[in-house]
């Protein structure tokens, strides 16, 4: 990542070498810590002191555990190519507000529900399985996402799980869906 939150997640966003000048080399110390914009996690800085010009200084998230679901990563970690199309330009929390109550309080989310069903065919989409693709979408802040339109949103769900379908000689396959 080449910005992250100065200091909390409320932070100005700033570049690591501007992050570094202001909470100077003792930042860890002195607790101030650079936050992804995304996931409001704290992240690391890499590269900030190497005099190799090939290598850029940025900002990386901590190592997923090895038990984790890589579903369940940031989408600012860059760790998934699955989600490279799904990464925001922004994030604008007030709009993001908007949109996450019009999904739940009209009946927008019955319809993303039947056009997530349908495109992953009749009986693949158990209400389970789309909780789960909401929870992933809240915590990843997909409403927030600079520009995001409300028709938009059922398609991001569809990148946020993994399903599994029988062909019809009863043979069992994953798959999933993603945005390029």
């Amino acid at each position: 990542m080449d910005k992250a939150r100065y200091g909390s997640i409320h932070g100005p966003l700033v570049g690591p070498i501007e992050f570094l000048r202001k909470a100077t080399p003792q930042y860890k110390q002195k607790g101030i810590f650079p936050y992804c914009d995304a996931c409001h996690e704290i992240v690391h800085l890499y590269a900030s002191h190497t005099p190799n010009p090939n290598i850029t200084p940025r900002f990386d998230h901590p190592n997923l555990p090895p038990n984790a679901d890589p579903l369940d990563d940031c989408i600012l970690a860059c760790r998934n190519s699955r989600f490279h199309g799904l990464a925001p330009d922004g994030f604008d929390d007030a709009r993001g507000r908007k949109i996450h109550s019009q999904f739940y309080e009209s009946d927008f989310r019955a319809k993303a529900y039947v056009f997530c069903w349908n495109l992953c065919r009749t009986g693949n989409l158990p209400s389970e399985k789309f909780q789960s693709m909401l929870r992933r979408a809240d915590k990843m802040r997909i409403w927030a996402y600079s520009g995001i339109q409300l028709w938009a949103i059922p398609y991001i769900l569809l990148t946020l799980e993994n399903f599994s379908a029988e062909s019809k000689n009863r043979r069992k396959y994953g798959f999933h869906l993603g945005l390029s």
